[in-house]
């Protein structure tokens, strides 16, 4: 133990040679760019994965467009089905990405402290993105699809309390009602 001890004690007197500090900053320079080196090597294989998975992913999607291509064809050979162009579903409405739920705060807002329902929201949204609904089962739908849901995520968030009991309303029919409770 006394010769172990006696070792450290020799390692740690042994003189330390000095470095020049350009040698240093080089030498430190150096191993940043090799880190820097490695980290976008990585990234390069990820992206080469994600680029593959991109690609086969566009090879099914382009498979399964093919098969509606063909079904509607069946149905009518002088449709065109390439002439259809793709849906964004949230540019449905004017603005930006979340105009609809920012609409349904502000529309709640508004009414605070009183309750709103459901069919006064759509009413409103309605008259705000200029909507026009083909049969009273679209208007069904964006109410309690699009209308709902974004409801129910503002109940998630704590920002909206629901006045009414969920069974009953969907099987009586009647609009729900709501109330903002989120303060500033």
């Amino acid at each position: 133990m006394a010769a172990r001890h006696a070792e450290l004690i020799k390692r740690q007197t042994r003189p330390v040679r000095k470095r020049p500090p350009f040698l240093k900053r080089l030498v430190l320079a150096r191993g940043r760019v090799d880190e820097e080196i490695e980290r976008r090597e990585i990234a390069v294989a990820k992206a080469a994965l994600s680029l593959a998975e991109l690609r086969n992913k566009i090879v099914a999607l382009q498979v399964r467009r093919n098969k509606f291509d063909d079904r509607i064809r069946e149905y009518n050979d002088r449709f065109r089905p390439e002439l259809i162009p793709g849906i964004h579903a949230w540019r449905s409405y004017p603005g930006k990405r979340g105009a609809l739920r920012k609409s349904i705060i502000e529309i709640l807002q508004s009414r605070a402290p009183e309750a709103v329902n459901t069919n006064e929201i759509c009413f409103l949204l309605q008259a705000k993105f200029s909507l026009q609904f083909q049969d009273a089962d679209e208007y069904a739908n964006f109410r309690h699809n699009t209308v709902g849901n974004a409801l129910k995520w503002l109940v998630r968030k704590d920002w909206v309390r629901r006045l009414h009991d969920p069974k009953t309303v969907a099987r009586s029919g009647v609009p729900g009602v709501w109330s903002w409770i989120k303060s500033a």
